[in-house]
């Protein structure tokens, strides 16, 4: 995502927000503003892009990280997507399978037979 800005203002915007899916190389062209935020750049996505491409998997901006974090947090809010931290344990402090860590119990075993073979 790049932003063309300080043209001569059309209908009260000054920018272009640019976004170009990096697999077809299609490329979507947004009025906007100079000064736009990120969550204002999230509601362009998801209006005037989103149709078109879907939720990227990665987003680049000529804006920095910091943009593209806030970016992808309004954007993840407008979508309804909740992001949240694993947690190294459950709330009880073991796993369902008696162990302290998930899947060993089950995995190492179905591992070592493959192994073996």
């Amino acid at each position: 995502m790049d932003f063309i800005v300080k043209l001569p203002q059309s209908a009260g915007h000054d920018s272009i927000m640019v976004v170009v899916n990096s697999i077809t190389k299609r490329a979507n062209f947004v009025s906007t503003v100079t000064m736009i935020s990120a969550a204002g750049a999230a509601h362009l996505f998801l209006n005037h892009v989103w149709k078109h491409h879907g939720l990227p998997r990665k987003v680049v901006s000529d804006r920095g990280l910091q943009f593209v974090a806030e970016f992808t947090q309004e954007l993840y809010r407008l979508l309804g997507i909740e992001v949240g931290s694993h947690h190294s344990l459950p709330p009880s402090g073991r796993w369902t399978d008696g162990t302290g860590q998930p899947g060993t119990g089950t995995i190492s075993p179905s591992f070592h037979q493959s192994k073996t073979r």
